[in-house]
């Protein structure tokens, strides 16, 4: 595929690849583009003679966000260099998102099965990247759908009532960020942000959600809600509790208890009740912890 993308995508959509990878060229270029020495009149010069269809380029201004060389990568797109979906992975400062801006970027342009910037930097914890985001209009409930039929990742657009943003806020960053992002019109029905914050991933800290889990609660989310509401009937995790008791994230699910969790309901994919789960699967913290309740 040729650096451009298919008419009337947005580059940030598109998967580029190099045509001619053995071209024996290509590694001086792209080892120019990364070089935390590397000379701007050089790559300049190494571009210049590049086939400009090749998809080379375009991987040499990735190699460039990639190594932090902002000074590189502008050289490459005054001279025409597009980027693609690859690229945006490194688009990791407010410095190179107001570079890309500046050459034709939208903060709400689509990514790959219909992601979009915004819920990738909440996930960072990088509050001053999202309030640059939200300043040039990120919309906060843009994100992918949940169940796509579309055949290539690139005909996945974002739909208009995604949580994406809040469910990156409650599974990785803080009470401050999601309320920025509702304060900036996030819809907290397009989401189940509780069931995030419960079910964080296992490199989080044990009871580290804790802290967003009681302000969710404290805003009125409902501790027994079931997230089918956005999942299309399916129920795919049932309640927060069961979204602590599963991964066996004990403390969080303490604390969901302490709120007032019930482990009686039923959760409707297991067939069974968040107590039963815990006893069947044998592990005796789980089964304590629901003792009193």
């Amino acid at each position: 595929m040729p650096y451009s993308p298919p008419p009337g995508l947005e580059p940030s959509a598109v998967m580029v690849r190099v045509l001619n990878p053995a071209d024996p060229s290509l590694p001086a270029f792209l080892e120019a583009c990364r070089s935390k020495t590397g000379d701007v009149a050089v790559v300049s010069q190494l571009a210049s003679g590049r086939d400009r269809n090749d998809g080379s380029l375009t991987w040499g201004l990735t190699d460039a966000f990639k190594a932090g060389r902002l000074d590189i990568a502008r050289c490459l797109l005054e001279l025409g260099v597009k980027w693609h979906a690859g690229t945006m992975y490194y688009v990791d400062s407010v410095e190179a998102v107001k570079l890309l801006i500046e050459f034709g970027f939208c903060v709400n342009d689509p990514w790959p099965f219909g992601n979009v910037i915004l819920p990738t930097v909440v996930a960072r914890n990088d509050e001053a990247f999202v309030r640059y985001l939200l300043s040039q209009g990120a919309n906060p409930n843009l994100g992918p759908p949940l169940c796509p039929q579309e055949r290539h990742s690139y005909e996945i657009r974002p739909m208009q009532n995604s949580g994406a943003a809040l469910d990156a806020a409650a599974a990785y960053s803080t009470p401050e960020m999601f309320a920025l992002l509702v304060a900036h019109g996030a819809d907290i029905s397009n989401a189940s942000p509780l069931h995030s914050a419960a079910r964080a991933g296992f490199d989080a800290p044990p009871g580290s959600r804790i802290p967003m889990m009681e302000y969710l609660v404290g805003i009125g989310l409902d501790v027994n809600a079931v997230d089918d509401a956005v999942r299309s009937g399916e129920g795919v995790w049932g309640t927060p509790l069961f979204c602590t008791i599963k991964p066996g994230r004990v403390q969080e699910a303490k604390g969901l208890l302490e709120k007032g969790a019930d482990p009686e309901r039923r959760v409707s994919w297991v067939d069974m009740t968040v107590r039963e789960y815990a006893t069947r699967s044998k592990a005796n913290e789980k089964v304590d912890l629901m003792r009193p309740y």
